[in-house]
């Protein structure tokens, strides 16, 4: 069994439709608990990879200042 990602931080953010604790959409939030685990794997793996590039671009930008 995959625990959620919720860290109880629950905030959408409009602009990007992400939640800013757990880096869900709304529908991976609301479909969690019916989600089998290879579902679930996937969705947590794509949001690893999202965060990740994020890092990166903030720190690409940082190295010009």
């Amino acid at each position: 069994m995959i625990k959620s990602p919720c860290i109880a931080v629950c905030k959408i953010d409009y602009e990007s439709g992400y939640c800013i604790g757990c880096n869900r959409t709304i529908e991976e939030i609301t479909n969690w608990s019916i989600l089998n685990d290879q579902q679930k794997k996937k969705i947590l793996l794509t949001k690893v990879k999202s965060k990740n590039t994020s890092k990166q671009k903030v720190f690409s930008s940082n190295q010009n200042e």
